[in-house]
């Protein structure tokens, strides 16, 4: 099985540090990268395609640091950035064609890539009409298509999800979802629910730190009885906002609807419900919650 291990790693940009020792091994799997925007999600993300160099530390692949494989490590390597730039006059089929030959795929075995990752994609009955035509959620379905191009053993999406509507993101997890067992799989996002289905392991990221890692119970099992649901009025929630951590409020005709993450009962008729995800990434990032 793969392994690509980060170990020490720093990275700073005029004296400012974006990655702060982060120590990691990243196996087979689904990995979801989550955290704020200024989190430090990218500059990670580039620092393991080897877009960067780090200031301190290094990124091994099975054993070697990845600046000394170069071309061997990128040959492994799938990346699908934040801002996916494509051409918008290549129909889908032309535009995987190109990138076939950039990363000189052998010519034999084009075609029925090309074609295999289309089916993958469910862009096979539209091939060969216009990228300029194609929805947001189309066009990145035909960047996770380039990203498996070359069969990588890694695949790095970077807030991969950003601006899709719910059918299309759903329908994104799943091909991440079928990739996960023969794969590496990082995910980037700050949409909780992007990853709450299908990561095997969560990495929650603040201030260029790894402040938290585990599977999901793993995650929410420490505030277990710590996240609570209050219908409060109107006048009273003000003064909640300013004690507790909300998750979320909801306006009701004549009270707000509240989800407080408390280690205690925040009001007598507040009642304790089961934590997600969400709740989990605000706890940890907030320490009000302990």
């Amino acid at each position: 099985m793969d392994k690509l291990v980060l170990i020490g790693l720093q990275k700073e940009f005029k004296r400012k540090k974006v990655i702060d020792n982060i120590n990691l091994t990243l196996s087979n799997g689904v990995y979801g990268l989550l955290g704020e925007n200024a989190a430090g999600k990218t500059t990670l993300m580039r620092l393991i395609c080897g877009l960067l160099k780090e200031s301190e530390g290094e990124i091994t692949y099975n054993g070697v640091n990845i600046h000394y494989l170069g071309g061997a490590y990128r040959e492994k390597l799938g990346y699908l950035p934040q801002d996916f730039g494509y051409y918008p006059n290549f129909t889908a089929e032309q535009f995987l064609f190109y990138l076939a030959e950039l990363k000189a795929i052998p010519d034999q075995c084009v075609k029925s890539r090309v074609m295999e990752l289309l089916e993958m994609v469910g862009l096979e009955e539209v091939k060969d009409e216009k990228l300029s035509s194609f929805s947001g959620g189309m066009l990145r379905r035909v960047g996770i298509a380039q990203a498996l191009l070359n069969d990588s053993s890694i695949l790095i999406l970077d807030e991969p999800t950003s601006g899709l509507d719910p059918m299309e993101r759903v329908k994104f997890r799943n091909i991440i979802s079928s990739l996960s067992k023969e794969k590496i799989v990082l995910l980037s996002t700050h949409i909780v629910t992007d990853i709450e289905y299908i990561a095997d392991e969560i990495l929650l990221m603040d201030k260029g730190k790894i402040i938290m890692q585990g599977t999901i119970e793993d995650m929410t099992k420490p505030i277990k009885n710590k996240v609570w649901e209050y219908e409060s009025s109107d006048d009273a929630v003000a003064d909640i906002e300013s004690k507790y951590i909300i998750n979320s409020l909801k306006k009701n005709q004549n009270s707000t609807k509240l989800r407080i993450i408390s280690s205690v009962q925040p009001a007598q008729k507040a009642i304790c419900v089961e934590p997600t995800l969400e709740d989990a990434y605000l706890y940890y990032k907030n320490s009000r919650g302990v």
